[in-house]
C-alpha cells in the first residue's frame, strides 16, 4: 500500500467525521499506524516503508523502521542525479531487522523485483512453523 498525503480527505471521509467544506486534516502517519496496531495485536501485514534521503540513508531509514515497527525501509539517496525521479534507474539500501544492504544502481523494475524477493522471504516461514516477519 502507498500513501502520500499531500492532498485533503476523501470527500466520504470529510462527510464521514464531519468535518466542514474546506477544513484540511493534518497527515496521516499510515505506517506507524499500520505498525502500531500490528504491535498491539501481535499480528498483521508486512509492512514496507519508503524513505527519500539525502545523506544518512541507514541511520535514518533504521530509525524509520522502529519508529514505524515496520519489516522493511527503502531508502533513496535523492540527491544522486542517476537514481530516482525522472530517470529509468535506482539505487536503494534495503534496511531490515538482519541489517542493511544496498543495491547498486539497475532498472527501477529490478529494484522493485528485488524488494519483493525480500519480502517473499519474510512470508516464508521459519522452521518453527510461523512467518519470519513481526
Amino acid at each position: 500500500m502507498v500513501h502520500d498525503s499531500a492532498g485533503g480527505p476523501a470527500r466520504e471521509e470529510v462527510r464521514e467525521r464531519g468535518v466542514a467544506r474546506g477544513q484540511l486534516l493534518g497527515p496521516i502517519d499510515l505506517l506507524g499506524d499500520l505498525g502500531r496496531r500490528r504491535l498491539t495485536s501481535g499480528h498483521g501485514p508486512v509492512l514496507v516503508g519508503f524513505a527519500a534521503e539525502t545523506d544518512d540513508l541507514v541511520k535514518r531509514a533504521t530509525a524509520k523502521l522502529e519508529q514505524k515497527h515496520a519489516d522493511l525501509i527503502v531508502a533513496n539517496d535523492v540527491s544522486r542525479s542517476d537514481a530516482g525521479f525522472d530517470v529509468d534507474t535506482n539505487a536503494v539500501t534495503i534496511v531490515g531487522g538482519g541489517g542493511a544492504e544496498t543495491l547498486p544502481l539497475q532498472s527501477k523494475s529490478r529494484v522493485a523485483a528485488e524488494v519483493l524477493d525480500r519480502v517473499e522471504r519474510l512470508l516464508l516461514p521459519d522452521p518453527h512453523g510461523s512467518r519470519t516477519h513481526r
